[in-house]
Formats: structure tokens, C-alpha cells, sequence
């Protein structure tokens, strides 16, 4: 048994010492002459050398002491410092001294998870988990026009997210116009159908159909009396959009009988309805009297081709309104669009509306009053005040489609087609409650959508840019550029901005001993610019010679090509700056003419802005006196377009 204790405790001691490292050899203990035998010596301690201290040696009969236990290891960790359980962006690494882990940063840029579904690519940096890029949700690509696929963090996911408000959008509804997106959502304003011909305006409305998208004619004040249609019926009332009455029968047609060519000639006839007739003679016209016998009656003329060929291809006439002092009160060549009427007194002519009792004078002639004829009839006759006579009466506020000017709008609505009923009132059911979003400027709101009421960076006091709308119709500047050198805008002041050869907002670099000058002159502004000849000038007060000199204008005027613009030095011939350049483009927008430039004017489309090399030769001024009166002259050669010089002023350096 005791051969056996000892082997066990032998392997025992074995294990244990295989379980270290390397160790230092502690002593064993003794037992002097105990009786009881003591212990053999233990193996190395964890982490040491297998081979522990060597026993005591046995004295006195008893057996050797214990042995010493392993020394300490003397490099490396017992644990797998890679393996233990860290904060993101932190590791465990050996310390070498204590041989323990230690927990420490990861090195920048090591990936990580910074929590947030809406971020990928998250780096480590100073142990912290940074956010990378947004996560790319672009593959959806919206389900309407007014959605974008973006990232929802709450719902990690990618989701719908509306666009920016005012962003074009096409709606399904073709009735609405000027359409935006607004939270989402594809908005307009009702289309305007108010300006539509109609054929029987007491008795027609127009309105958009859904279906096309475009103005149609819908009939409207069934059984409401009405005065178009057939002069030779009585009691008319609106039928499906037709104004009919009953035949009258004692109504007949007269013919004219020369010669009637004017209203002191005029033909008369008691009860003629209608008059056939037609002009036979280059030059000759067809006069016709008619009585008005209640104050405020309105003349109700219209011509058709009897020859059938329609107008204006088979008859082109004009008809006049004269009073009994010769005097023209209304004139019309094509009457409403769409009837059969070659020329027609139209409602919402002033001039044969509202007249006083007497005798008035229709007279027919040719267009242009250069050629003959076919045969036509002109129906003619007074028409009583009254709801639908087209004549807006007091307590009337409006009769038929006469509605006074009004429209939804000025109604206090926000769109759509406002209508007259069949007592001369206004119908508004067709008219849609003002709301932002509505594609329309309303009360308060600076725009709406797309619509900004004119107004652009420039108007809101930036230099330029995009001016948008935001979500409350207000303005949004966010695209607008401030005004200020190194914008890449040109602003007055500035002979650039950014680009070759421009120098702190400056072309030119005044060398040694020269002086720069820039003066503006207060003589703006000037215009309208319309046909003719303009000068404005300033004075320059620096004594000495050109070296360098350039010109700067801002005009403001419709049709680029019917300008020419010359500048003349106190001392040498003026000097071409731009003749007919430009087309039908708008304006010089602090436009600078430099012997710098690089484009010829001559070359350019407008708005101009910019540096431009102007048509004749700046530097012909050159050491000549700067000091003086300079001179600006603009000449606007058409009649049809206008505009300002807004303002203009010389610089460049000087030798004193």
C-alpha cells in the first residue's frame, strides 16, 4: 500500500507541474526524527515549470519534507485576451508586465455597429463607434412622383418618404393645373376654363372634363331666359345649351338699297329683323339704323354668310356701333369663336351695352376694307335691360357670362371656374377654398408650389440662385447665393468673379505706380428705353492716363438685339460696346465689357453676364485722359420693346 500511495501521489505531483511553465526551485522542507513521516514534495504551481521543489530529505525516520511549489511564468497570459467579452470598439491585448488582459481601443477605422440601421459602413475612432455613409435605399425609387425611398431608423427598414415640397409633379387628376408635391401629395389648382368660347354664353358654361383633361361646353340655366339665338323669336329661354324661343310671325328680313355707305345714308326699316346684303365694291360699306327705346338697352348685331362657305374663309366682315352724332361706340371683326357669327356685338362689349334711348347705326364692311364680299345677313335688334341681356344691372352681380371681371378669386375662393346663375347671381360651386398646396398664392402665403408670384433670389436680396417654396408657402432660400466676391456670381461692383484671369473680383492688376478707379454713375436711372436715344453720364475726378479700362451696365430690356450701347472718354472717339446682339434674349445683367474678355459679345446669347470683349476696341483709349466727363449712350431702335438702364460705371487704373 504505501508503494502505492506513492506512485499515485507522484502522477498527481506530474500533472500538476505539467500544468505551468517555466518556474523557479523552491526548497523543501524537513522533519527531523518525527515519527510520523511526512510528505514527499509537491509539483510546479499553475503557469510554472512541471518540476516543483525537490522533498526535505527523511531524518530521524521519518519520510523527506514537502517540496516547494512552481515558480510564476515569466512571459505571456494564461487567458486568450482575444477571446474576452469588450466594449464595441475596444479590445483585449496581454500585458506582458502583469500578465494579465487589458482592455483597450481598437485602432481607427476598425468596422464596427454604431446601433443605427440607417448608417452602414461604421468605423471605430478614439474608441468610439462613428457613424459611416447613409444606407443606400435609392433602389426602391418612390412610389409616386411625390415619394422617395429613404430609411426609417423606428422601423429599420427603407420606406416612402415625401419629397421636397414644390418639387413638378403630373397629377392623375388632369383638371388640376400648376401641380406640386406637398407632403406627399400631388396638388394644383382647379383649371381655368373661364376663358373658353362659347357659342350661347347665357345658356353654356365651360368646365373641365376628367376624362381629357381640357375645356369642354356643358349646357346650364335650363328654362332661365335668355336672348341669343334667333332674332326672330320671342319668349327664348336656355334648352341644352341653346337659346330658343317661339317664331315671330310678322318677323321679315329687309335688303339694303344703296347707296347706305354711311350713318347719314343709313337704311331704315320698321321691324326688319335682319338684313340681307353685301358689299359689291372694293371700298364700300352697308349702313343700318336701329332704335333703341328703353334706357339701358344693349344692340344685339351679328353677320353670318348666307353663301355657306363659313367665316372668315367665305365672309371676313367688321361691323361698327355708331351714335346719331357719327360718333363709334363699339367695333368688332371676329365675334365669339365657335358660332356662326362672322362678327358679333359681343356681351361684354361696353360700347353697345347700357345705351340711352335713340337712334343708333350698325355698318358692315369688308375686313381691311380692301376687297368684296360674299352675300350675308346681319341680324339685328335692341335688347331691353333685364336678367340675360349679358348687361350687368344693379342689384345684378353678374348676367350670363358678363361677370364683371370677377372670378374665384376675387371672390375670396382659391381657384377654380366661377359661373353666373339664372337670376344673375354668382355661382361658386365650381370654385375650390384658397389652401396651401393649391398651386396658387393666396392671402398670406409668400407662394404656393411652384408658384413663387414673381419673385427670385434676386427680388428676396440675394445675388442669384434658386428660390423654392417650402412646406407653409413661405419662401425657401436655402438654394439662393448671398451676395459677396467669390459667389461665382457677377454683381455690380465686381469685374468678375471667379474664373481665368480674375484676380480677387478684379480683370485687371495695376502695376507699379499706377492707380485703380472705379466710379458709378448717379445719373440712372434712365429709360423707358423706347425707341430712341439715351445718354447718362459720370465724372471721373483722378487726374492722369488710361492704362486699363473696362465698362460695367445693368439694363434691364425685353428683345437684347434692339439695343446699341457706346462709351466715350473725356478725351478720345467713343467706343462700341454691343449693336444687335442677343436676339430676342432679356437683359445685360451687370454685364462687363473688358479688353480682357473672352467672349465676344457679338457671340453671346443673353441674359448677359459675365466678361464680354465688346465690338470695338477698348484699349483705342488708352493714354488718354481719365479725368473728366464720361459718356453712356443707348439707343433702342424698335418701338415694340422697352426697358431701364438700371445702372453702369468705368474702371480700370490710371497713371497719375
Amino acid at each position: 500500500m504505501r508503494r502505492l500511495s506513492f506512485t499515485l501521489v507522484s502522477i498527481v505531483s506530474l500533472i500538476a507541474g505539467c500544468a505551468g511553465g517555466d518556474s523557479d526551485t523552491a526548497t523543501g522542507g524537513t522533519n527531523e526524527g518525527g515519527e510520523a513521516p511526512t510528505t514527499g514534495g509537491a509539483g510546479g504551481g499553475t503557469g510554472g515549470s512541471p518540476e516543483g521543489g525537490a522533498g526535505g530529505a527523511p531524518t530521524g525516520g521519518g519520510e523527506g519534507g514537502t517540496g516547494g511549489e512552481g515558480g510564476m511564468p515569466v512571459e505571456g497570459c494564461a487567458q486568450d485576451c482575444a477571446a474576452i467579452d469588450v466594449p464595441e470598439c475596444f479590445v483585449g491585448v496581454c500585458n506582458e508586465e502583469t500578465h494579465a488582459c487589458d482592455i483597450v481601443p481598437a485602432g481607427d477605422g476598425a468596422p464596427c455597429e454604431d446601433g443605427e440601421y440607417c448608417t452602414v459602413d461604421d468605423v471605430c475612432m478614439d474608441g468610439t463607434c462613428e457613424a459611416g455613409g447613409p444606407r443606400d435605399c435609392s433602389g426602391g425609387g418612390g412610389t409616386d412622383a411625390c415619394h422617395t425611398t429613404g430609411c426609417d431608423e423606428d422601423e429599420d427598414s427603407c420606406v416612402d418618404t415625401p419629397v421636397v415640397n414644390g418639387t413638378p409633379c403630373t397629377s392623375a387628376d388632369p383638371c388640376l393645373s400648376n401641380t406640386a408635391c406637398f407632403n406627399g401629395q400631388c396638388l394644383g389648382a382647379p383649371m381655368d376654363c373661364s376663358a373658353t368660347p362659347l357659342d350661347a354664353p347665357e345658356c353654356q358654361a365651360a368646365q373641365c372634363d376628367p376624362a381629357t383633361g381640357t375645356c369642354v361646353i356643358v349646357p346650364i340655366n335650363d328654362g332661365v331666359p335668355c336672348q341669343y339665338g334667333d332674332i326672330c323669336e320671342s319668349d327664348k329661354e336656355c334648352v341644352q345649351g341653346e337659346c330658343l324661343g317661339t317664331p315671330i310671325p310678322d318677323c321679315t328680313g329687309c335688303t339694303e338699297s344703296e347707296p347706305n355707305e354711311t350713318y347719314l345714308t343709313a337704311n331704315t326699316g320698321v321691324g326688319c329683323a335682319s338684313w340681307a346684303g353685301g358689299i359689291a365694291v372694293v371700298g364700300d360699306k352697308d349702313c343700318f339704323a336701329i332704335d333703341v327705346t328703353v334706357p339701358g338697352s344693349r344692340i344685339l348685331a351679328q353677320t353670318t354668310d348666307v353663301g355657306g362657305a363659313g367665316c372668315p374663309s367665305g365672309l371676313d366682315s367688321v361691323i361698327r356701333l355708331f351714335n346719331s352724332a357719327g360718333q363709334q361706340l363699339a367695333e368688332d371683326d371676329q365675334g365669339a369663336p365657335g358660332s356662326d357669327g362672322c362678327s358679333m356685338f359681343e356681351p361684354t362689349n361696353v360700347g353697345s351695352t347700357n345705351l340711352p334711348v335713340g337712334t343708333y347705326y350698325v355698318c358692315v364692311e369688308d375686313w381691311l376694307n380692301n376687297s368684296t364680299t360674299p352675300p350675308y345677313l346681319l341680324l339685328l335688334s335692341a335688347a331691353a335691360p333685364g336678367c340675360g341681356n349679358q348687361i350687368i344691372e344693379t342689384p345684378e352681380g353678374c348676367d350670363g357670362s358678363n361677370l364683371g371681371g370677377q372670378t374665384c378669386v376675387s371672390q375670396g375662393f382659391g381657384s377654380g371656374t366661377l359661373t353666373c346663375d339664372g337670376n344673375c347671381n354668382f355661382d361658386t360651386s365650381q370654385c375650390a377654398a384658397p389652401f396651401c398646396g393649391d398651386g396658387l398664392v393666396n392671402g398670406t402665403e409668400d407662394c404656393d408650389g411652384a408658384a413663387l408670384g414673381g419673385a427670385t433670389c434676386l427680388s428676396e436680396g440675394f445675388a442669384g440662385g434658386s428660390l423654392a417654396c417650402n412646406a407653409s408657402c413661405g419662401f425657401n432660400t436655402a438654394g439662393c447665393v448671398a451676395a459677396g466676391c467669390g459667389n461665382a456670381i457677377l454683381e455690380f461692383g465686381e469685374d468678375c468673379d471667379g474664373g481665368a484671369g480674375c484676380n480677387a473680383c478684379g480683370v485687371f492688376t495695376c502695376a507699379a505706380g499706377e492707380v485703380p478707379f472705379s466710379v458709378s454713375s448717379a445719373d440712372v436711372p434712365v429709360g423707358p428705353l423706347f425707341a430712341a436715344t439715351d445718354t447718362s453720364t459720370l465724372t471721373v475726378p483722378t487726374v492722369g492716363t488710361i492704362k486699363s479700362v473696362g465698362v460695367q451696365v445693368n439694363v434691364t430690356h425685353t428683345w437684347n438685339a434692339d439695343l446699341a450701347l457706346t462709351i466715350t472718354p473725356p478725351a478720345s472717339a467713343g467706343v462700341l460696346l454691343t449693336s444687335d446682339n442677343g436676339g430676342s434674349s432679356d437683359n445685360y445683367n451687370n454685364t462687363v465689357f473688358s479688353p480682357t474678355g473672352t467672349t465676344n459679345v457679338t457671340t453671346g446669347t443673353g441674359p448677359f453676364t459675365g466678361v464680354y470683349l465688346p465690338e470695338g476696341n477698348l484699349t483705342s483709349m488708352y493714354n488718354t485722359a481719365a479725368n473728366g466727363t464720361w459718356t453712356l449712350t443707348v439707343t433702342d431702335i424698335v418701338s415694340a420693346d422697352g426697358g431701364t438702364l438700371n445702372a453702369w460705371r468705368v474702371f480700370g487704373c490710371i497713371q497719375p
